[in-house]
Formats: structure tokens, C-alpha cells, sequence
């Protein structure tokens, strides 16, 4: 059975860094240039076919790295990549005709010349963005986190370089910046398929119900999580005129960088390694290890933020973002428990167990959802702010008591604020510096299964 190396969870981490840095520069670039309005109708393009494609694709890329890391059969792997690249298209089209009916009502006043432009942008968008994460999926099944990560990164430096260009050249808004992020998606499906070829559309019934079956079962907490995560943004977006739109945008994407840099770099690497262990001590120890390193990287590249958050808004984004420091503190402090939520849902879900985030996200929501309207109308954007805060608090509470009631974890064993943690994580670090070349051999073998 394959297991994810040092050298998977190290290549994850530093493809994840260079993709933060690369959205902040990108982000600051557009909230410069385009100022609050119109980084605001840009959040609005790029946001609702984003939230339309999560709903629609019913989690397939999740179902394809489950089934792919347990698979020993390289015919039946072969197969299972063929037929979901299939269904992935086939989900593409028919969340498209979901997304142009409800166009209209999403984009409805002063946002209604939109329309035209999201509608073109959702046209590629969704279907291309489906086949992509599919084919990901199948790299991240098989622990090929080489390709893996290059291919993730592909994505965001192709869309730098042509916002660069399209800058240079005096044509950058919203409509452009959106054709550069589809140019950068493009090329990253483009060369997908080349390095799968040969490739061929493959539909087995057997194995596009186990797909469908499986995604369906994630998808239930994955609805859940995307709704948790993108609530806030929504209501901001109905309630909000389109600078405070460009405000709260600039906000989550400082407070997620933390998060996304450390988070998700586990949670990419957690799903298939949890579904490839069998021992529940295993499992156990991996969970632990993962939340307690997450709670306190997390912990300190947020609360890092938060203290200098005063000087780093304005001065990566510029003065008219003021108004964006007190929800960026909020919502630092926010992402740092979603960051610990995630990494413990997903540590759940990977032996197979979706209820405990089922419970938590949909208490999250809950919460949110009863305290996001008094908040934002008494307190603004920071008021929707530490409406999430409340929230996460929550989801955390929930999963906390699963990870008890299931694996006998207390609360002291996977709480990283300690200096215990952080000696474990030094020398763990020392470890990895010291036999860096023995790591790059092990993730190219991995590369070349």
C-alpha cells in the first residue's frame, strides 16, 4: 500500500507557500489598480461560478483520490480516471444550465451589466475547472505529489503573468483580470491531458456508481464546509455595495493566507493517507500530530498578522483599504480555528466517518446564519467578521467531542499551543533539513509509479 513521504507533505507545503505568495501579490496588484468598486465587481464575477461549480460537482475529485489511494489493480485505477473525467464533464455542462438560470437573480441592480461577462466566464469556467481537479485528484490517489504540485502551481503563475501583461499594456479590469484567470486554468487542463496521454472518455457503470456513490457521500459535509466558507462572503455580496464588497475581499485574503499555506497543505496529503492506514493507532497518531502542528503554525503566523495587520493592509493594498483592518483582525483570528476544523475533518473523513463534519458544519452555519444579519447591520463588515468567529468556535466544539468519542482523543493531546509542540515541530524540522536529499529521491520514486 502507498504512503504519503516526508517529501509529499514538504512539496505540498512550499507549492501552497509560493501559491499564498503569489495571491497576495496578484490580490494586492488588482485592489491597487482596480480600487474598492471595481475589485468589488471583480469578486462578483469570479465568486458565484466558483460557488455554482462546488454545489455541482458533487465532490467527484474527492471520490477519485479516495478510491485511487486504496486501489492496487492499475486497470481498475486506469478506469476509475477515465470514467470520472467523463462524469467531470457531464457535471460541467449541467451545472452551466443551473448557472445561467440563475444569473439573473444573482446579479440583480446596480450589478446587472455583469451578467453578460459571468456568464461567458462560467461558460469555460466550470467545466474546465471540473476536468482539472479531476485529474489532480487521480495524481493526489496515487501520492504522484511531484506533478502534483507543479501542476498546482502552473495555474497561478500563468495568471500572474498575464496580469502583469494585461497591466503593462493599460487594460486591466475586472473583465480582463477575469480572462487572465481562465487563460491560467486553461493552460493547466491543457497540459494536464497532454502528460495523461494517452487519454480517452470512458463510462463503466460499476465505477461511476462507486464515484458518484462515494462523491455523494462527501459531498454532504463538503456542501456543508463550502456553504460555512463562503456564507459570510454571500450575504456580504447581497447585502453589500461593491466597495465593501472589495473590502471584505481584501480581508479574507490576508487572514486566509495563513490558513490556506498550513491547512490546506495537511488536508491535501491527509484524505488519502488516512484512507491508506488501517491500524486505528495509525490513524490516531496522524490525526494528532496534524491538528497539534496546524494549531500552532497557524496560530502563529495569524496572531503574527493580527498585530500587523495595521501597517500590512494599507501598505500591501493601499490607503483606501483602511476600512479593512479591524474584519482582517476578526477574521485572522476566525481562520485560525477554521484551520484546525478542517485539518480534524479531514482526518475523520479519511477513515470513512463524514457525520462528525456534517454535525459541525452545519452547527457552524447555524450560528453563523442567526448572527450574521444583527452583526452586520450593528457593526458592519466586522461585525460579519466576528460572526464567524462565533461560528468556528462552534464546528470546533463539535468535532473536538467526535475526535473524543472516537479515537479517545482529549483535548490536551491535540492542543499545539505548547512549547512541547513547538520543540517536536524544531526538530522535526532539523530532521528534515539534515536528509533533504534522501527526501527528494523518495518523492521522485513516488513520482515514477
Amino acid at each position: 500500500m502507498k504512503r504519503a513521504g516526508t517529501g509529499a507533505w514538504l512539496g505540498t507545503f512550499g507549492t501552497t507557500a509560493a501559491i499564498m505568495g503569489l495571491t497576495l501579490i496578484t490580490g494586492a496588484l488588482t485592489a491597487r489598480l482596480l480600487q474598492p468598486a471595481g475589485r468589488g465587481e471583480l469578486a462578483a464575477i469570479l465568486y458565484w461560478p466558483n460557488v455554482l461549480e462546488g454545489f455541482g460537482f458533487i465532490s467527484l475529485n474527492e471520490a477519485v483520490a479516495f478510491m485511487i489511494a486504496g486501489q492496487e489493480d492499475v486497470d481498475r485505477a486506469h478506469a476509475i480516471k477515465q470514467t470520472a473525467l467523463t462524469a467531470a464533464l457531464l457535471l460541467g455542462v449541467c451545472s452551466i444550465a443551473i448557472g445561467w438560470c440563475l444569473l439573473p437573480w444573482l446579479f440583480r441592480g446596480d450589478r446587472a451589466h455583469l451578467i453578460e461577462i459571468t456568464g461567458l466566464y462560467m461558460l469555460v469556467f466550470m467545466p474546465a475547472n471540473m476536468v482539472n481537479q479531476t485529474l489532480l485528484a487521480a495524481d493526489q490517489g496515487v501520492f504522484r505529489f511531484g506533478r502534483y504540485n507543479r501542476l498546482r502551481l502552473l495555474q497561478p503563475v500563468t495568471y500572474f503573468l498575464m496580469l502583469c501583461g494585461i497591466w503593462f499594456a493599460g487594460r486591466l479590469e475586472p473583465a480582463t483580470v477575469a480572462l487572465a484567470v481562465l487563460i491560467g486554468l486553461l493552460v493547466t487542463v491543457c497540459t494536464q491531458l497532454y502528460l495523461s496521454l494517452p487519454i480517452s472518455l470512458l463510462w463503466q457503470q460499476g465505477v461511476a456508481r462507486d464515484l458518484l456513490k462515494i462523491g455523494g457521500r462527501f459531498h454532504w459535509v463538503n456542501l456543508l464546509l463550502y456553504v460555512s466558507t463562503e456564507l459570510d462572503r454571500a450575504l456580504i455580496l447581497l447585502w453589500s455595495s461593491n466597495a465593501n464588497v472589495g473590502l471584505y475581499a481584501v480581508a479574507t485574503t490576508v487572514a486566509g493566507s495563513g490558513t490556506a499555506l498550513f491547512a490546506q497543505s495537511a488536508t491535501l496529503v491527509l484524505l488519502p493517507s488516512m484512507s491508506s492506514l488501517t491500524a486505528p493507532h495509525d490513524r490516531r497518531a496522524l490525526m494528532v500530530k496534524s491538528v497539534r502542528a496546524v494549531m500552532l503554525l497557524v496560530g502563529v503566523s495569524n496572531l503574527s498578522l493580527m498585530i500587523l495587520a495595521v501597517w500590512i493592509v494599507p501598505l500591501l493594498f493601499g490607503a483606501l483599504y483602511r476600512e479593512a483592518i479591524l474584519p482582517t483582525m476578526g477574521l485572522l483570528f476566525a481562520y485560525w480555528l477554521k484551520a484546525v476544523t478542517q485539518v480534524m475533518e479531514r482526518s475523520l473523513r479519511g477513515t470513512g466517518w463524514i457525520w462528525p463534519g456534517v454535525h459541525s458544519q452545519a452547527s457552524s452555519i447555524v450560528c453563523l446564519a442567526v448572527l450574521a444579519y444583527p452583526a452586520y447591520r450593528y457593526a458592519g463588515l466586522l461585525g460579519m467578521a466576528l460572526s464567524v468567529l462565533v461560528s468556528q468556535i462552534i464546528a470546533l466544539l463539535v468535532l473536538a467531542w467526535y475526535a473524543h468519542r472516537s479515537f479517545e482523543i482529549r483535548i490536551t493531546e491535540w492542543w499545539g499551543l505548547r512549547p512541547a509542540v513547538a520543540l517536536e515541530l524544531w526538530r522535526l524540522g532539523g530532521q528534515l533539513l539534515r536528509s533533504r536529499v534522501g527526501y527528494g529521491a523518495t518523492a521522485g520514486s513516488v513520482d515514477r509509479q
